[in-house]
């Protein structure tokens, strides 16, 4: 089924595709869910995937849900894909590949659940969340007290975890609001904190891709930059302070104002631009990052520098290129292994985009983003938005990327079997509607 084909039946007067159709209760809550099980602090780990994936897998049966085609081709290179950097090393680990394929399945059990209104489902799921998060935002940083009542109060209750912690105790949380923040030294060397918005996530870099995601579905629907609801994803970035995070939706702004047509857009990319430069250029969180970010990159040994989104990346190009194809999986070297500290720090890195090329390679890299891409376009030709803006979500995402390492939770790889459920949806209404 071509993209004309489809747009041409989507946009008939007599479809009997319903583009407004009210969203399911179940539709959210599986939404929601599929997103905590990925990022939100108290539902993360092995015993809760499990728990999900058993669930799913249950009502994926009693609801007759089908695996589709294209769906077990996703799975069939994924799984060369593992064979080749195993073979490759010689490092068979079982374990984390079936955590791999747990996770997979898992998101595509649950999208193919909610079917045809996850991409409806999440826009509102996430406005919903960042609605919240803003109000929480306002509270805290104009009333001190309260702030600390919630942090030394409520708080507490929330501060157990079903996963091993290994680095550094999750920030203080109430579920739905993360408490998180930020410090400045000016000139003088006094330290001044500052009130992140994290929304219910881990932290800001976390919360930073589901607003991009959302921003860019929602204009795909909208057809408009500047709307209700990007404009309180737009407000939500603002407050999460997230670097990467701004400039990218600063970028898809852009974007999708020169996309726009009519005069409007002379009056508003100008605006736009405004806007982006004055923050970079006058709020310190901003370009004071960048800047220490580039000056870490002149350590003597890169491997020892403090790890910064840039040095991360670098590490991972560098590495990459022992293992392009298949990328290197889950294997450590000698060295990793003979110091566990040193190798936990060697091999941590923290920039999502580049440990994704690194570690699936560019095979697997490919084929994670395009599965992606083509989510964004069938939704694009459901909406009847421009095709140019699919890449431009795409590419978006992969910087907002830089900020964390997310592209292997199960919300990701849902995002990119969305699709494949739409079509399937709509090759199914297409030919109860020939017939």
């Amino acid at each position: 089924m071509n993209s004309n084909t489809l747009s041409k039946y989507l946009h008939d007067e007599e479809s009997p595709f319903d583009f407004n159709r009210e969203i399911s209760r179940s539709s959210y809550f599986w939404t929601f869910w599929l997103i905590a099980i990925s990022n939100i602090n108290m539902f993360l780990g092995n015993v809760i995937l499990f728990v999900t994936f058993v669930i799913a897998a249950i009502t994926f049966i009693t609801k007759n849900k089908k695996i589709q085609s294209q769906f077990e081709t996703f799975v069939i290179l994924i799984i060369l894909v593992l064979i080749g950097q195993s073979l490759w090393y010689m490092n068979f680990a079982i374990g984390s590949m079936m955590s791999l394929i747990t996770r997979i399945f898992t998101a595509f059990f649950i999208i193919s659940i909610i079917g045809k209104d996850f991409f409806k489902a999440f826009i509102d799921v996430i406005y919903f969340l960042a609605v919240i998060s803003i109000i929480m935002w306002v509270l805290i940083v104009l009333f001190p007290p309260f702030y600390r009542f919630l942090i030394l109060n409520v708080a507490p209750l929330f501060d157990f975890y079903l996963y091993e912690i290994k680095y550094a105790r999750p920030a203080p949380h109430m579920i739905l609001f993360t408490f998180n923040h930020g410090v400045f030294i000016n000139d003088s060397g006094i330290a001044r904190l500052f009130i992140r918005n994290s929304g219910p996530f881990t932290e800001p870099s976390v919360f930073a891709p589901y607003l991009v995601i959302a921003f860019t579905l929602n204009y795909l629907r909208e057809k408009k930059a500047f709307n209700k609801r990007n404009l309180v994803f737009m407000f939500a970035m603002f407050t999460s302070y997230s670097t990467g995070g701004f400039v990218v939706l600063g970028m898809l702004g852009g974007a999708a104002v020169l996309l726009e047509r009519g005069a409007k857009k002379i009056l508003l990319l100008p605006i736009s631009v405004l806007i982006f430069l004055y923050a970079f250029f006058n709020i310190e969180a901003f370009g004071e990052e960048i800047g220490q970010k580039v000056t870490d990159l002149n350590s003597s040994d890169i491997r020892y520098a403090k790890r910064t989104r840039l040095v991360n990346a670098i590490l991972d190009i560098n590495d990459l290129f022992n293992h392009p194809f298949f990328g290197k999986g889950f294997y450590k070297d000698e060295t990793e292994l003979a110091n566990r500290s040193l190798g936990d720090y060697l091999t941590r890195r923290t920039n999502g985009t580049t440990k994704f090329l690194n570690r699936y390679g560019f095979i697997g890299f490919f084929i994670f983003f395009y599965s992606i891409y083509k989510s964004y376009r069938i939704w694009g030709i459901w909406t009847n938005a421009p095709p140019v803006f699919a890449l431009v979500g795409v590419f978006g995402l992969m910087l907002v990327g830089f900020g964390n390492s997310i592209f292997e939770k199960p919300f990701f790889f849902g995002l990119g079997f969305a699709g494949i459920i739409l079509t399937e949806h709509l090759r199914v209404a297409i030919r109860e509607h020939k017939e």
